[in-house]
């Protein structure tokens, strides 16, 4: 287990906040990983010393940080079709044609004239729908085909 020399720890935040309501996003894998990492450290902590003040703070910040990533899986995370266009690629035109023509599909709202989408569905929307034709004519297609050719 890797021991952290807390002389060498600045006290400047990691990272400074984008705003009022600005969104921050954490990564799921590492964030677990530090609540393993403190859950073990915790166990230790309570063998060595239960009765400590140590046991009950860092119990306190395992419990708020389990809570916190519950309650960042619960958040819903909209985009703007320029948002979605960059890390997508799909063309801004299709975008505003999915805004305007299925708004429920893609979890859609419009405030002050700027489409947001809901991430979580429009992501759903695009695994689930069939946007292609098919590449290979069914089964059932070709069996006309034939019988027409005869």
């Amino acid at each position: 287990m890797a021991r952290i020399d807390s002389s060498k720890i600045s006290n400047e935040p990691l990272a400074r906040p984008g705003g009022v309501g600005a969104p921050t996003l954490l990564l799921a894998g590492p964030t677990l990983e530090l609540v393993d990492q403190w859950t073990a450290e915790l166990l230790v902590l309570r063998r060595r010393s239960p009765s400590s003040d140590a046991v009950e703070t860092l119990s306190i910040c395992v419990r708020e940080l389990m809570e916190a990533i519950k309650a960042a899986g619960d958040a819903r995370l909209h985009l703007t079709i320029a948002d979605i266009h960059a890390t997508s690629r799909i063309p801004t035109s299709t975008l505003r044609w999915l805004c305007k023509h299925k708004p429920e599909l893609v979890g859609v709202r419009k405030h002050e004239g700027v489409w947001y989408i809901d991430r979580a569905k429009f992501e759903r929307y695009m695994a689930t729908s069939d946007r292609e034709a098919p590449l290979e004519p069914r089964a059932d297609r070709s069996a006309a085909n034939v019988v027409e050719a005869a």
